[in-house]
């Protein structure tokens, strides 16, 4: 399969220079309504950009009409006679409803009707309208229009002046599409922590660790009058930042328990089974090897999975992994988080303060009741989740527990009716229609914008859209600097045989496999669940192991578990050691067993162009 990012002299409809200074790739199909406004888009950007820009037609036909693929083929038989733009043209004026049309527009073109007939049977050229079809599923191309500007998607406005704009990409558009195309590669969280971690490492481990310490240690904060306030900026990071990790965290469990994998309990059973075996085991292996010692505290390290390595190197497998593995690793890793949470909270608190928590309480209370309410607004959650945090942290307890209480009261919708909201949105803009025109540069009436608003926050309930705006900003920053600040441990002092650290490794690397894999044995011999379909005994275990990479969590709760520093450092260490040992055996494991795919088996059921049509 050719890359759909390229231009392909031999098989593509070009217009233009092959070479031209801007490339614009569409995917199109003939019965999209939007392909055909498109059209006229891209023309005048063709006429203001000339010889310097590319264009070429890919299709892309709709499944839902029966004269999608008809068309298509018909613009592929043309262009064999050389007249593929002419008949594309007339069929993005003139939709085909009926053989009629299609005859009749044949006709146009000195086509016959016996010779119309026999192209629309070749196999051949039907082919070749469906040949971009598994390309476009990995490139997670499925709506009509779609673009690729310069060699890459392209998820942003298609007016004219915004095509233009991309096409250009001045510095700023082409740091933002690095940074797209970064984010959208599945293991780039877990790559970045990998790099933060290294780096940590040997900033530990060299001159420069005196300076580091320095840095995490200095005092920032706040002052109103004689008022002031002030924080390490390690706590800043381990408290702070870290807090809005955790209501990242929180927002995804509510999800999953509401519409997602968690919320039908008999497929969630088999993914909760697992990530309490995977939490119980290892926390009994750890306390069985360090029972009366004075680091059983730690217990807690070992029954965390960083769900951004996991799935990061489960990604790295590519389509050899079913998709109902990804679900199952991704449910229990949710699962195994919401278990962290509760640990912190409940075991790794300091000093409690009865009043804070009374205030605390009340400030919760205050969030469910405006959500009770139905206040949708975002700004009071905000405000008030601030004032909470403040009030958990000064009562002792984990100030991150302050994210998850927030996640659980904002509020969440049912999902809205889009063909009403785009009837809405039809509605709003038709008394501008006449007004409107492809020459236009006016903005829109400020109700019209309002009532458009409106329209679009109904699209959303507030936990998805806090959730959607912070994910980015936690997986990307958030969790890069709480590795830089925490993973920085010198290993001259590090003691390999230390009880701690052999309670570690062996609860990350043998409990959690032994105790996910006998959890699942478990519930499936009692009939309370079976295994996914496509989904292995062998694919368990190797889930297993990768469920051993337990970074962020393990290494936040190391922070709070021991007071002694050396103890801390240690622990650090064997978190990361275990990490990676659980990671290069559940890769090779799970290399092992999952099958070969030498072609994609997944047909295309959903249908393109929008829900207007």
């Amino acid at each position: 399969m050719e890359s759909i990012e390229k231009i392909h002299s031999q098989s593509d409809h070009i217009s233009g220079i092959s070479d031209a200074r801007f490339r614009l790739i569409e995917y199109g199909s003939y019965s999209c309504s939007h392909c055909r406004e498109a059209q006229q888009i891209i023309s005048r950007v063709q006429a203001k950009l000339g010889t310097s820009l590319v264009y070429v037609f890919r299709h892309k036909p709709l499944r839902s009409d029966p004269w999608s693929i008809p068309s298509a083929v018909l613009a592929e038989y043309a262009a064999e006679k050389t007249k593929f733009w002419e008949v594309h043209n007339a069929l993005m004026r003139h939709p085909i409803s009926s053989k009629d049309d299609l005859l009749k527009l044949a006709g146009q073109f000195g086509f016959d009707e016996e010779e119309v007939e026999e192209a629309l049977g070749r196999e051949d050229l039907i082919a070749r309208v469906n040949e971009n079809e598994d390309a476009l599923l990995d490139a997670g191309i499925r709506t009509t229009p779609s673009f690729i500007i310069n060699g890459h998607k392209y998820d942003g406005a298609w007016d004219e002046m915004s095509l233009i704009e991309a096409l250009n990409a001045p510095v700023a558009q082409r740091l933002e599409r690095v940074a797209q195309d970064f984010a959208g590669w599945a293991p780039a969280t877990g790559f970045l922590l990998a790099i933060c971690t290294v780096m940590a490492l040997g900033l530990a481990n060299s001159p420069a660790e005196e300076w580091l310490h320095d840095l995490l240690e200095t005092d920032y904060g706040i002052q109103i009058g004689g008022w002031s306030y002030a924080m390490p900026l390690h706590a800043v990071i381990n408290d702070c930042l870290m807090s809005i990790f955790f209501l990242v965290v929180g927002l995804e469990i509510k999800r999953e328990l509401t519409i997602g994998e968690l919320s039908d309990l008999k497929v969630a059973s088999l993914p909760i089974a697992a990530a309490l075996g995977g939490m119980l085991v290892p926390a009994s292996i750890y306390l069985l090897l360090t029972w009366g010692s004075p680091v059983t505290s730690g217990w807690g390290i070992p029954m965390a999975t960083d769900i951004a390595f996991a799935l990061g190197l489960l990604a790295i497998l590519g389509r050899r992994v079913p998709i109902a593995l990804k679900v199952f690793l991704t449910a229990l890793a949710i699962v195994d988080d919401l278990g962290a949470i509760v640990v912190i909270a409940v075991f790794y608190g300091h000093g409690f303060n009865f009043d804070y928590a009374l205030f605390s309480i009340f400030v919760f209370v205050t969030l469910l009741g405006i959500n009770f309410a139905g206040v949708y607004n975002a700004v009071p959650y905000i405000v008030l989740g601030i004032t909470l945090w403040v009030g958990v942290y000064a009562s002792g307890l984990h100030a991150t527990l302050a994210g998850i209480l927030l996640a659980i009261a904002i509020p969440t919708r049912p999902p809205p009716n889009l063909n009403g909201l785009l009837a809405q949105a039809r509605a709003i803009i038709a008394p501008q229609d006449a007004s409107i025109s492809y020459e236009s540069n006016k903005f829109p009436e400020r109700t019209i914008l309002r009532s458009l608003d409106a329209v679009h926050d109904r699209i959303e309930s507030p936990a998805h859209r806090i959730e959607r705006t912070l994910e980015p900003w936690s997986s990307f920053f958030i969790l890069p600097v709480f590795a830089l600040a925490n993973a920085g441990v010198p290993l001259a002092g590090f003691e390999a045989t230390s009880s701690v650290t052999l309670a570690i490794v062996a609860g990350l690397v043998l409990g959690k496999p032994l105790g996910i894999g006998l959890a699942c044995w478990f519930v499936t011999r009692g009939g309370f669940a079976s295994l996914p379909l496509g989904v292995s005994w062998p694919m368990i275990i190797g889930v297993g192991f990768l469920a051993g990479v337990g970074f962020t969590m393990s290494i936040f709760i190391s922070n709070e578990a021991f007071t002694d520093p050396i103890l801390v450092e240690n622990s650090k260490v064997a978190v990361l050691a275990a990490s990676l040992l659980a990671a290069t055996v559940g890769f090779y494991t799970l290399n092992r067993t999952l099958p070969d795919v030498t072609g994609k088996t997944i047909v295309e059921s959903e249908k393109t162009c929008d829900l207007v049509d």
